[in-house]
């Protein structure tokens, strides 16, 4: 993954963690779990998870 390509990574999920702290978990889950999203949150969840202990909110330019 090169430098461009770790970026746009990285702002979705720091997109996703904004949702999920606007949202509340249930909205949020409901989301995830959604026809658009379920193919994609296989990629994301991980970082997402350890992202979200750690803090992050979806801050811009916040990464951990």
């Amino acid at each position: 993954m090169n430098k461009v390509e770790k970026e746009i990574y990285r702002c979705g999920i720091r997109q996703l963690l904004a949702w999920r702290k606007e949202w509340g978990l249930r909205t949020f889950r409901e989301y995830c779990n959604s026809y658009t999203m379920q193919p994609k949150w296989w990629r994301y969840s991980d970082d997402f998870t350890l992202q979200w202990r750690l803090g992050n909110r979806g801050n811009k330019g916040d990464w951990k």
